[in-house]
């Protein structure tokens, strides 16, 4: 029969296995992670206007719809 401490030995080996692989994972899916993007517009000397295709988590829709164009109109001058 195990002692007590062996079992909780075990159980934290086991645990920091668990917590290093899931660390590695989650490091691997950001690293390897490209965003998707669309393009919104192309300028008149070919420079393409992009915007995320996810939902925005920091801007609002007519935020970025306002920015865009607005560097359209800028960048049109």
């Amino acid at each position: 029969m195990k002692t007590k401490a062996a079992t909780s030995a075990k159980r934290t080996a086991v645990a920091k296995k668990k917590a290093a692989r899931k660390v590695a994972k989650g490091l691997s899916a950001k690293l390897g992670h490209r965003p998707a993007y669309q393009v919104v517009a192309k300028t008149y000397d070919g420079v393409s206007i992009l915007r995320p295709k996810t939902r925005p988590k920091h801007f609002t829709s007519k935020q970025i719809r306002e920015t865009i164009i607005e560097v359209k109109n800028a960048a049109s001058d």
